[in-house]
Order: structure tokens, then sequence, then C-alpha cells
């Protein structure tokens, strides 16, 4: 009779048990459920606003003049058709910290227009393959606020690089961009950089049978004129 009660305990007591680990187990997986819905339920940290941008447009006046030399005389081209965008973040103002966040500029080649008369624009054209590549390009990569200015009217400088695009061929170009801030709210970006023709695989125009030959370095003076793009009131 004691070895029957001490097996019908033992039973007992394994069956009791079991229910006691099923319901801790029970128990475990509810504070897990609960643990975790207050862990994916917490909100997370609010990421920080993004930059305002004010776009630019193109504006009357600007100008951009290539300067280049031949064994004859000094010759130029210009052109006042400067097309694309600007965007800047910051403010130009006084004590403003102001940034340039994308610059895409397009000069169509066939507006490049020589001292020299139709004859050396035809040449020009030629050289640049007007036909296959009709526009340069430029994209910004980089913009780096250097100076800003001490006195009203002055011009806030930047260290830059993008990729200027001529004759289909790309090349990253370190430039200093000037930036003035304009009476009527917009801004004039001014630039002046060298570069050499053939780093584009254009050959240096030549004339009267090559007799005449243009050097191969010429000199960009660029001013761009924009007006800022007006934001339209919410109704």
């Amino acid at each position: 009779m004691n070895a029957r009660f001490v097996q019908q305990g033992c039973l007992m007591f394994s069956a009791w048990g079991g229910r006691v680990r099923a319901a801790a187990r029970v128990w475990l997986g509810v504070a897990a459920c609960l643990l975790g819905g207050l862990l994916t339920a917490a909100p997370a940290p609010a990421a920080a606003p993004a930059a305002p941008t004010t776009t630019y447009l193109p504006a009357d006046g600007s100008k951009l003049v290539i300067d280049g030399t031949s064994t004859l005389h000094d010759w130029s081209a210009k052109s006042t058709v400067m097309q694309g965008s600007v965007k800047t973040t910051g403010s130009f103002t006084a004590g403003g910290t102001p940034g340039i966040a994308a610059i895409k500029l397009v000069l169509p080649v066939v507006d490049l227009k020589s001292s020299e008369g139709s004859g050396m624009d035809s040449t020009m054209y030629d050289a640049l393959h007007k036909d296959r590549h009709p526009a340069i390009r430029y994209t910004l990569k980089t913009a780096t606020l250097k100076t800003s200015p001490t006195a009203a009217g002055g011009a806030y400088t930047f260290d830059t690089t993008g990729t200027l695009r001529v004759n289909g061929v790309n090349k990253v170009v370190p430039l200093t961009l000037r930036v003035t801030v304009l009476s009527n709210g917009g801004l004039q970006l001014a630039v002046k950089t060298a570069l050499k023709m053939t780093d584009y695989k254009v050959d240096p125009p030549t004339a009267m049978l090559g007799i005449i030959r243009s050097g191969n370095t010429i000199t960009v003076h660029a001013t761009w004129n924009l007006a800022p793009v007006k934001v339209k009131a919410k109704p």
C-alpha cells in the first residue's frame, strides 16, 4: 500500500509540476508580448527638419565671355543665353549662413558669337561639334562657403567643384564662385577660370589654311543673374 501511495503521489506531483511549467510559459509569453508592444510603440526620435531651399531661375543681364589668343590677334566669343537653375539654403543676409545646394547651367553652343564674325562662328561650332553636342553643361558637385561680405553689397565666396561637359567630354573642375545679392532680391553668380581646349578634345580653330592658329588656353568670365521663384500662397 505504501508503495502504491508513493507512486500515486509522484504521478500527481509530476502532473502538477507540468501544469506549473505550462503556466509559467504562458506568463512568460504574455510578458514578452507586452514588452515587445511597449518597445514598438515607443516613438522614434524625430528627424532633424531639412534646411529650407530657395530656387532661382535665369534673369536678364547675364553674360558669358570667352577670351582667346591667336597668332594674329586676340579674339573673344560671347553669349547672353544662360539657362538652368540654382538652389540655395540658408539666408544671404547679414549674420546668415548661406549654402548652395545645386547648380545646373546650360549654354547653347549656337548662342556663342565670335568677335570675328560669322566665319569664325562656323569654325567655332565645327570645333565644338555643335550638331552632336549642342550645349555646354555644368553641374555642381560640392560648394563650401569660404568668406562672407564685410560690407553691404559685397560678395560671398564659395569653393566649389562641378562637372563641366564640353564637346561631350566631362571634367571635374574646381571654381571659386562669387555670389552677390542684387537690389531686387535676386543673386548674381560670377566666376573666372582658365581652360584648355584640348582637355575637351577641341582642336584650337585655325584660319587661312592654318596660317592663323588659336592658342590652346582660353579664359572664361561668366556673370549669371538669377531671380528667386515666388512661392504661391496657399488658399
